[in-house]
């Protein structure tokens, strides 16, 4: 914590006190927030068209069977859990590289 505080003399105000003038600068601690990972999905299974085709299929099939909430948050929740499993199915995820490739452990 930085302080400044110093007596201003200038102001008279007919008393034996002076204004005190303080400055005080206060670091914020930061907090962590809960990181959410993403998920990344293969973009070279996107291109390949028997993939999408198959990502498209499953997709169709899997809303088709399912049936209808009657909450909205429900209903939103099951469309995408659906999509999510058919992409898991079709397109797979990206593996995940290193950062520091270069960095030899020794």
């Amino acid at each position: 914590m930085d302080e400044d505080v110093r007596t201003m003399r200038g102001p008279n105000c007919d008393s034996d006190h002076f204004f005190v003038k303080a400055q005080i600068k206060q670091k914020l601690i930061r907090t962590t927030t809960n990181v959410i990972k993403q998920i990344k999905w293969n973009q070279n299974n996107l291109m390949n068209t028997t993939k999408l085709k198959q990502y498209r299929t499953c997709l169709c099939n899997k809303l088709n069977k399912k049936g209808t909430q009657q909450d909205i948050e429900e209903e939103w929740a099951h469309i995408k859990q659906i999509t999510i499993e058919a992409a898991n199915e079709s397109i797979q995820t990206q593996n995940m590289s290193t950062r520091n490739e270069w960095w030899n452990e020794v």
